[in-house]
């Protein structure tokens, strides 16, 4: 009577400590099927605590912090871009002047759609592969929006911005909450919101030193230089942040409460005649039934 771990909560039962348990990993068949009993005691005793923050301390917990301060400077990055690069697009486009603000309006409305639609992705698949769409989708949108032909093209590419940064910011934000301590989550926010700041005013120092007037601004050089620190950042995520463990715990859970369930309802050894022949006539095995029948009945000796 055992409990089959997913390897994702596995992992997390090896990285993260437990009050009073242990889970040797040299010992990977045992801690991969402990029996149903002992984590049933063990996740409602709390000796498993996975929901609870601050089980992220030292490289994980700074690469978290370095990711969520870096979106955040994208974000700052993309606003001075975006509203610096007007005048010279009007110059690149002959635009008007009902067309000089849609570049700006669509990106916020892009980061709007962005935070409403990856907010449920994050509770269904976790927090790190919306990050990790997020920061991709930003470096190719930000890549072709630097050889927009035209201004259609550049508003709708800007569009597609706005929502990799609404996208990446909502998980990002939850999973730097999920990976620090209690008392410490205020210092983190401050000391994240400080950073992203900082780096993103750098955008606005190369403007300056590109064209302080405004007017003839190199902006596909920049929104270049903008995907290639997506894509930095993109790589760091890739290779360094780990899932939430407020998440993986909700995995835990939904995974010894469906095995308690099956457990109430009875055994495999208990099953009858009719609840076997509803599995192998099923939509999902009856091909494989009527393969075997057919097959059985074709090689049966004369």
């Amino acid at each position: 009577d055992n409990v089959l771990i997913p390897p994702a909560v596995r992992c997390a039962l090896y990285t993260y400590p437990m009050k009073g348990a242990t889970c040797p990993p040299a010992n990977v068949e045992r801690s991969a099927s402990w029996s149903s009993d002992t984590m049933v005691g063990l996740w409602r005793s709390n000796e498993v605590d996975l929901h609870s923050s601050g089980y992220f301390a030292g490289f994980p917990q700074a690469t978290v912090l370095i990711v969520a301060s870096g979106l955040i400077s994208l974000e700052v990055a993309a606003m001075f871009l975006l509203t610096s690069m007007t005048l010279s697009v009007t110059n690149d486009f002959n635009l008007h002047h009902v067309q000089q603000g849609l570049l700006m309006s669509f990106a916020s409305l892009g980061g709007l759609a962005g935070a409403l639609v990856v907010g449920h992705m994050a509770d269904r698949k976790g927090r790190r592969p919306p990050l990790l769409w997020a920061l991709g989708s930003l470096t190719m949108f930000s890549a072709l929006a630097s050889f927009a032909r035209t201004y259609h093209e550049l508003v709708i590419l800007g569009a597609g911005i706005g929502l990799s940064l609404g996208g990446g910011l909502v998980p990002t934000s939850v999973l730097l909450s999920e990976t620090t301590r209690q008392d410490q989550r205020m210092a983190v926010r401050g000391v994240c919101q400080t950073l992203g700041g900082v780096i993103g005013f750098l955008m606005l120092v190369a403007v300056q030193l590109d064209d302080p007037t405004l007017q003839h601004l190199h902006w596909r050089n920049l929104l270049r230089g903008f995907g290639c620190g997506a894509a930095v950042l993109w790589g760091v995520a890739f290779f360094c942040v780990p899932e939430s463990p407020s998440f993986l715990g909700a995995s835990l859970r939904a995974t010894m409460e469906a095995r308690m369930a099956l457990r109430d309802k009875g055994s495999p050894e208990e099953m009858t005649v009719r609840s076997q022949l509803e599995v192998v006539l099923s939509r999902r095995f009856l091909s494989t039934t009527l393969y075997i029948g057919f097959g059985g009945l074709v090689s049966r000796p004369a």
